[in-house]
């Protein structure tokens, strides 16, 4: 792990005075190369994943699509400026790489959030280090042997496998600047005090990384009866749906990543979103109706990072953040979007004043 880090931070002068629009040439042909490859990274991830063919391929696409938002970054790197901020002296603030930035990713999707962070840090002139899911390691390799098929210069970016050991030397590492995350709610809190910028998407519903504990529904004919949940097939095999939740139960108060629905009934919609406020998680909710004035009252009131309106996974498009909040969240910013670019980056402002030639310093 310290030789792939370090071979990121011996690679990261040259990548950072490579100018963005150059940077970028590479991942326009690698935007290229992955279309041309779907159908060869769709089978890894159905494959090591278990994902459907139409599921995996799903997983390929939205990863591209931030390959393909990632060339627009050198005019989002455009810095601001002010002449006369007093009299004779101007201000201006450019945004400069962090150096090296290391991603961990979780299991759920193999191809789509390792592209979700990888291309915009090395857009902005950073050189990165992913940890992929020990689960799921394939995928990984498969788009580092086409990053190197696009032309980008050794070093630039690093694959590195293994499991709880490996994030936890990333994590404390001293030369790692940034590490975008899918994960567990609590490592991040516990190391952020080492590592100077973090982001961690633990999403409910969508992304997230989750704490895959066993869950063992209850017993329908339990004392009790109809007050616990009780569980039922679903569509497919393995997967299970509870009804008739209790808020403060298991299943509503746990992250749980395995084919699992958990069905809470209300009266009307007040009480509808004042029982999805009281969840500590807030990645994504959805409404679905025909009403305007309950979208409108749903979107304005729910305490969630991103909304779907008649849409089941409000995952945002690469333009806008993949937002979360509450215990969805942990960090300084979202990624995607105009976010990532802050993510990526930080901001050196200078304040220059020049002196006319009938000044003493002049000659």
């Amino acid at each position: 792990m310290d030789e792939a880090v370090r071979s990121a931070h011996a690679a990261f002068p040259g990548w950072w005075e490579t100018p963005a629009v150059d940077r970028v040439q590479v991942l326009f042909r690698f935007k290229s190369l992955l279309e041309s490859h779907v159908d060869e990274l769709v089978t890894p991830v159905s494959t090591e994943h278990g994902k459907t063919l139409s599921e995996a391929c799903g997983d390929v696409r939205r990863g591209i699509q931030m390959v393909e938002y990632s060339p627009s970054i050198p005019s989002l790197l455009m810095g601001d400026s002010l002449e006369n901020v007093a009299k004779g002296i101007d201000c201006d603030a450019v945004r400069q790489p962090l150096g090296v930035c290391a991603g961990i990713t979780p299991f759920n999707f193999p191809a789509m959030v390792p592209l979700w962070m990888f291309p915009p840090a090395i857009a902005c002139g950073n050189t990165f280090v992913l940890k992929p899911s020990e689960k799921v390691p394939l995928t990984a390799v498969r788009l580092t042997e086409l990053l190197a098929e696009a032309g980008l210069p050794s070093g630039v970016f690093q694959l590195v496998h293994g499991g709880r050991k490996a994030v936890d030397a990333l994590l404390t590492h001293p030369v790692v600047q940034a590490i975008p995350s899918w994960g567990r709610p609590r490592w991040p809190k516990k190391f952020s005090s080492k590592a100077p910028r973090m982001e961690n998407g633990c999403g409910r519903r969508a992304a997230g990384g989750g704490r895959r504990k066993k869950f063992r529904p209850p017993d329908a004919g339990r004392p009790g009866g109809r007050s616990g949940p009780r569980p039922r097939r679903g569509g497919f095999r393995l997967c299970r749906r509870t009804v008739h939740v209790q808020p403060g139960s298991t299943p509503w108060k746990e992250e749980i990543f395995g084919p699992v629905l958990s069905i809470l009934r209300t009266d009307d919609l007040d009480a509808a979103i004042e029982l999805a406020n009281r969840s500590g998680y807030g990645n994504g909710a959805a409404i679905f109706t025909r009403s305007g004035h309950a979208a409108r009252e749903f979107k304005h009131r729910i305490q969630s990072g991103m909304v779907g309106i008649n849409i089941g996974v409000p995952a945002a498009m690469a333009m806008f953040p993949f937002s979360g909040w509450n215990e969805s969240f942990f960090g300084d910013l979202h990624l995607q979007g105009l976010e990532a670019v802050a993510f990526y980056t930080r901001q050196k402002v200078t304040t220059s004043r020049w002196f006319g030639t009938a000044d003493v310093w002049a000659g």
